[in-house]
């Protein structure tokens, strides 16, 4: 039993990752679009992040407040949809 935890543990832990945002960090926000064949849009071509977002406010250690360059204030994101921009 130890040996398959361990074993399991390992191969989740390859792609787990730790999540350090800040307030004032510059992220761009992962983007779902539906696809349509009758409009002719394909979800495979669609750019996957849309932003860049500044955070406002970190609600939580998972969950993010963003506001875009404009000043308009987003729903709150989750940090796995977030990606630091350079």
């Amino acid at each position: 039993m130890a040996h398959s935890f361990d074993s399991q543990s390992h191969y989740y832990n390859l792609r787990w990752r730790e999540y350090n945002f800040q307030v004032e960090d510059r992220v761009m926000k992962r983007q779902y679009f539906p696809s349509s064949g009758m409009k002719g849009f394909s979800l495979k071509l669609a750019p996957k992040y849309v932003g860049p977002y500044s955070i406002i406010k970190v609600v939580s250690p998972v969950i993010l407040k963003l506001k875009d360059d404009l000043g308009n204030i987003c729903e709150n994101v989750h940090v796995k949809h977030g990606k630091l921009t350079v």
